[in-house]
């Protein structure tokens, strides 16, 4: 299909789209901001398919997507280039949230570098799809994959950023035009973003300590096979046996240490979708306040958007308390590792001093000596890890005050 080259329909920063749909995608009603922007009289858009504003640009991987999620009743998002009646276009972040049976869809204006990555890939993914004739699902895995080759685990941390971000440069914009903005909200964004951040170091250094030990696993048994060389290697064998013995007991904690700051880092990622789209429709619900109603269906939807936004707020909440857990958890498991890495340490010292008491253990007193570098740089990853943690728990524990006083 030949490409559509025609001139942007603009809309403003501080605008957003709404429009509200049942389970198949049939408009029941919408902004005046969707009307204008899509050129569409009301009488042309209520009660017809969504995709009246489908754009040929847009690959079926991405719808396939958005309504995988729907379906499953789970909130999206995704960047959507849509197309006018009257030949333009124009680009949109949207947020589709499952309410009711029905579906509900918030788009802002995308203005952050993360969508210029996206715009480009649509290009690539639509040449491929006409190409090799590719399946909307197939092309969907491949967004999938792209997502990941960009550095995300999976569309869903994908779309966390994407609208983390978006919301961030909107809000920056809005300030720059000095329209008035949620400094609450600003501040939010800080509090998440250090989250996640935090969150992130704590699973990089976890993996760095797993990898360290698995490099060492072999220590034990070049203990007992040199001490085994000695006519006198009893006592070395002893101190090689603790030490295998304490550092697969290490081994097996870090690896929970390590399940533990994976599911911390998806549950936190998780609140903050949560966090900014419950935002997105509390301020759409403050937009349809001074709304003039245009159709019928109208009428419904502030009060709609009220009580989604209830529902987000709640879930917020119950997020952020199962993250609390997770991380009271977190925190019992890194005492645990830092406590047997002392025990090694200790061990380690016993092993040296065994091993100056005879020249024939020297090849036993190098591995000892080698272990100190590992042992200490386990040590200061677990101090750091542990210093994240209480930074974490200080963060969530005021979040959680603010949701009660809510």
């Amino acid at each position: 299909m030949a490409r559509i080259e025609r001139l942007e329909s603009p809309f403003e920063i501080e605008e957003l789209f709404f429009s509200r749909t049942d389970r198949r995608g049939i408009i029941l009603s919408g902004n005046s901001v969707f009307q204008r922007v899509s050129a569409y009289n009301w009488n042309e858009l209520l009660s017809k398919p969504h995709n009246v504003i489908r754009h040929p640009d847009m690959p079926k991987g991405v719808f396939h997507l958005l309504w995988n999620n729907l379906l499953k009743n789970l909130p999206v998002a995704a960047y959507v280039k849509n197309l006018s009646k009257d030949g333009r276009f124009y680009w949109v972040l949207a947020l589709a949230l499952p309410f009711k049976d029905q579906f509900i869809s918030i788009r802002l204006k995308p203005t952050s570098s993360t969508f210029q990555l996206i715009a480009g890939f649509y290009e690539e993914l639509l040449a491929t799809e006409l190409k090799s004739k590719l399946s909307p699902e197939a092309s969907h895995k491949l967004i999938e994959e792209k997502v990941k080759s960009l550095g995300f685990d999976n569309y869903a941390h994908f779309m966390s950023y994407a609208l983390s971000e978006e919301m961030k440069a909107r809000q920056e914009a809005l300030s720059k035009k000095n329209v008035a903005t949620n400094q609450n909200l600003l501040t939010s964004f800080l509090e998440q973003e250090k989250l996640v951040k935090l969150s992130e170091e704590i699973s990089k250094s976890t993996q760095s300590i797993l990898n360290a030990y698995k490099n060492n696993r072999f220590v034990a048994l070049n203990l007992q096979v040199d001490a085994l060389k000695s006519s006198s290697g009893q006592t070395m064998g002893t101190v090689a046996a603790h030490f295998q013995k304490m550092a697969s007991e290490i081994e097996a904690e870090v690896n929970r240490f390590d399940n533990l700051a994976t599911t911390t880092r998806a549950e936190l990622r998780h609140a903050q979708f949560l966090f900014l789209s419950g935002q997105l429709v509390r301020e759409m619900a403050k937009v349809f306040s001074s709304e003039k109603t245009t159709h019928d269906a109208m009428k419904d939807d502030q009060e709609f958007l009220k009580e989604l936004a209830e529902t987000y707020r709640a879930s917020v909440s119950n997020t952020v308390m199962r993250t609390q857990d997770v991380i009271r958890t977190f925190g019992s498991s890194c005492n645990d590792v830092a406590a047997i890495n002392n025990g090694l340490e200790i061990i380690r010292l016993t092993g040296k001093i065994e091993a100056s008491r005879s020249s024939e253990w020297k090849a036993c007193a190098d591995i000892i000596d080698g272990l100190r570098g590992f042992l200490t740089f386990s040590r200061d990853t677990i101090n750091q890890i542990q210093s994240s943690h209480f930074q974490m728990k200080s963060i969530l524990d005021v979040a959680s005050r603010k949701e009660r006083r809510l």
